[in-house]
């Protein structure tokens, strides 16, 4: 594990080797310039095995994380892939919910676009949250400046994976801590803005 890195496993777990470098596959119809035009920021939970959803459903329930994440994003853009907002339902009350898909459709309350280059003119006074899922946390989290992440004290079965992010960004100041989880608000290494998010 790079120098500096929270170790999101248990105490007597060895660190899974591959996991360090596992990312998932990216879907390769999306382009996003660099550095994008507006700061992105990630928000995830992540438990000890790196697993982030099992079947299109979190694996946990944390009544805490879920108000956080209400509290940090309220007012802003949730941007998403089809497959994560399928798995909610509905837009989330007071954000603007942004669907990155190449799939054009109709869905109420509901921003869709094609790629990275129809997202940068939405609302520019609002902050960009990319919520999910895997693969555009894969293609994107090297542009993010600054992530939220919940580090889940479990290791639930799961088939969806949050990528490597302990080389790009910093150990993460605590902004809540349970016996069930931490919230860390990690900061690009070398970044060249960071949008000064507070809470």
């Amino acid at each position: 594990m790079p120098r500096g890195a929270p170790n999101c496993f248990g105490p007597n777990e060895p660190h899974p080797l591959w996991l360090e470098s596992y990312t998932p596959p990216a879907k390769k119809f999306l382009r996003m310039n660099n550095p994008p035009p507006r700061p992105l920021l990630a928000i995830a939970a992540m438990a000890e095995n790196r697993v982030i959803g099992n079947r299109n459903r979190l694996p946990w329930h944390l009544p805490a994380d879920f108000q956080f994440f209400k509290k940090t994003t309220m007012g802003h853009i949730l941007l998403m892939g089809r497959a994560t907002y399928e798995s909610i339902g509905h837009p989330l009350p007071g954000r603007t919910t942004v669907v990155l898909s190449r799939q054009p459709r109709q869905l109420p309350g509901v921003q869709i676009i094609p790629d990275w280059n129809a997202l940068w003119d939405i609302e520019p006074e609002k902050k960009i949250f990319l919520a999910g899922g895997a693969s555009l946390y894969a293609q994107a989290l090297d542009q993010c400046a600054e992530l939220f992440l919940t580090h889940v004290r479990s290791a639930p079965p799961g088939d969806a994976f949050f990528p490597a992010f302990e080389h790009l960004f910093d150990q993460g100041k605590i902004l809540e801590e349970t016996p069930e989880f931490t919230i860390r608000h990690h900061l690009r290494l070398n970044h060249p803005a960071h949008s000064a998010f507070t809470l």
